[in-house]
């Protein structure tokens, strides 16, 4: 499209403004009548151009003018599915959600349960790496998400998006050591390509006086001094060239497009793309590795190649070194290497997955969930 993004961002009003409001079609000003500025995309000579998209999930109950045949649009999906199926190097998500592929899942009978989770995100991913592995290149897979979703984490809700979100790592792990088995090199195991994180913060020093709002976590946590930091942002980084930053979250809700109405921008720089041997050095490079800085409170060379074996195992030291002092509940320090922690899933050569500890610290919550299909028009 010739249209400037910023151009599809109030087409995308207008269309959910004549579906919501139809009588008041006249209320909206003409797009393109906005006193003298153009909604056409104008061309900008610079050495950091960028090439921006806007994408949607939504369907024709939320919005008019929606093109596709089933009144469906599920752009944010097919966005991210068209990426990964691009990567050569890496892929980075961070999300306050990642559940998703419920067909592919390890020892889950879905034709009884038929959970709506079936978005393919989680297995594209997969499979993507396990393309790599079978033609003996390095692949790696990042995946941020909060310790545990919003909410009381023993509650059938959090509990019942726990175990879809475990199901969906177990089953990527599974392939992972069956594709290592058969193509991989001796020695490999599934957490060289896959790594998941969550960040917290342990605060030392004198316990705090006064009564915190949620008197009974708050308790516990001036005691132990440590608490999850929350993971909000949805983002997807594809080999340091391409990056999506949006609303939707890494389920079917966000993802289905006939069901939570989303929107997300994604962009990459014209002079900065990547190569199959070599990543580019652009702004999304930059910016990723100021997150990751953020992160993991550093910044090493090794980071300059997410794919490669070396920055896998260097990251995934450190947030182990972070996880072992968070759960000390006697060590009251600081995370030695800022806020990323191991994610509390033990990972075995044969792919099989387990919690490191059965409760998140200071809850009575299970780290794997419990099967709930009582609400699952709210938790996928």
């Amino acid at each position: 499209s010739t249209q400037s993004t910023w151009g599809d961002v109030m087409k995308n009003f207008e269309d959910r403004w004549k579906k919501q409001v139809p009588k008041k079609h006249s209320s909206l000003i003409a797009l393109g009548s906005v006193g003298a500025v153009s909604m056409e995309a104008e061309a900008v000579r610079s050495p950091e151009q960028w090439t921006v998209q806007l994408f949607r999930s939504i369907d024709a109950n939320s919005a008019e003018d929606i093109k596709s045949s089933d009144g469906v649009e599920q752009g944010i999906q097919d966005a991210y599915i068209h990426q990964i199926r691009r990567a050569e190097h890496y892929i980075y998500v961070e999300n306050q959600y990642f559940l998703g592929s419920a067909k592919e899942w390890v020892g889950f009978d879905d034709k009884k349960f038929n959970i709506e989770a079936k978005h393919q995100i989680p297995n594209e991913m997969v499979m993507r790496c396990i393309s790599k592995i079978r033609e003996r290149k390095r692949f790696a897979l990042y995946v941020c998400i909060p310790m545990h979703p919003e909410g009381v984490p023993e509650s059938p809700a959090v509990q019942g998006i726990l175990y879809w979100q475990y199901k969906t790592i177990e089953m990527m792990y599974k392939k992972l050591a069956d594709a290592i088995k058969t193509y991989g090199s001796a020695g490999a195991h599934p957490h060289d390509y896959l790594n998941v994180f969550c960040p917290g913060a342990k605060e030392p020093g004198p316990q705090p006086s006064g009564t915190p709002v949620d008197e009974l976590q708050g308790t516990i946590s001036q005691k132990t001094r440590r608490h999850m930091i929350y993971v909000h942002s949805k983002m997807l980084i594809v080999d340091d060239e391409y990056i999506l930053i949006g609303s939707a979250n890494v389920n079917e809700r966000s993802m289905a497009g006939d069901r939570d109405t989303e929107m997300a921008v994604a962009g990459f720089q014209t002079k900065h793309t990547k190569t199959t041997r070599k990543l580019p050095r652009g702004q999304v490079s930059g910016f990723r590795l100021a997150v990751w800085g953020e992160h993991l409170g550093q910044f090493n060379p090794v980071l300059l190649k997410p794919q490669s074996l070396e920055c896998v195992e260097y990251v995934r030291d450190l947030t182990k070194r972070n996880w072992d002092v968070y759960l000390n509940e006697y060590e009251m320090k600081e995370l030695p290497h800022g806020h990323w922690l191991k994610y509390p899933y033990d990972v075995h050569q044969n792919g099989t997955i387990a919690p490191t500890t059965t409760f998140f610290p200071d809850s009575k919550a299970k780290v794997e969930g419990t099967l709930n299909t009582n609400m699952t028009i709210l938790t996928t």
